[in-house]
């Protein structure tokens, strides 16, 4: 795999710092190339940022025939190209994290608070 995202096992801990942090586009291809290869969506959610008014977003994905999780961050930003069109399975997690932190997925096919 490229390093678009950090595999990790569990319960080893991580640096933060180190989940690679990708722009929206960037972001939603990583995550998306995994779920493509039969990841499974485990984790979706925003991370308080320091002066920049958004949250990171943080995604982890489990491949589980690997036994990894892999993980990458999306920088501060107001919206992103939704992953529920493609990946169902995205659905709850994306609502989840417009409600929670105003992070719009665009293209959602049902955002409703």
């Amino acid at each position: 795999m490229t390093h678009d995202m950090l595999a990790a096992h569990n319960p080893v801990g991580v640096e933060y710092e180190s989940i690679p942090r990708h722009d929206p586009d960037a972001f939603v291809a990583a995550v998306s190339s995994r779920l493509a290869a039969g990841g499974r969506l485990v984790a979706l959610f925003g991370v308080p940022w320091a002066g920049a008014g958004r949250p990171e977003v943080v995604a982890v994905v489990a491949r589980d025939a690997a036994g990894t999780l892999d993980l990458a961050r999306l920088a501060p930003a107001s919206a992103y190209p939704s992953l529920t069109a493609v990946h169902p399975q995205a659905h709850a997690l994306e609502r989840a994290l417009w409600e929670e932190w105003g992070v719009e997925p665009e293209g959602h096919p049902w955002l409703k608070p």
